[in-house]
């Protein structure tokens, strides 16, 4: 008889090692490198307050902290702007 061990992991936001800006929690948004509490409450205090991201560049254009260099990380490490 073998048994098997099967684990069951519900991280809408997170998909293949990817991060979609739109639907992350803070803890989620927090598995970026470079994103902190008060980065990632900025992100989701400015999505909820103006609605979705329809892109990383309009990410950095409403979000205060958010340079070039930044946004390239985010980009590297499968940040994205997806439906929510």
């Amino acid at each position: 008889m073998v048994a098997g061990l099967f684990i069951i992991s519900v991280a809408p936001a997170r998909a293949q090692g990817r991060v979609n800006l739109n639907t992350a929690d803070r803890d989620e948004l927090q598995t970026l490198k470079g994103v902190g509490p008060k980065i990632a409450m900025k992100f989701i205090a400015e999505r909820d307050a103006n609605g979705p991201y329809r892109s990383l560049e309009d990410l950095q254009r409403r979000v205060l902290g958010i340079d070039a260099a930044r946004l390239k990380s985010l980009r590297e490490q499968g940040a994205y702007a997806g439906q929510p």
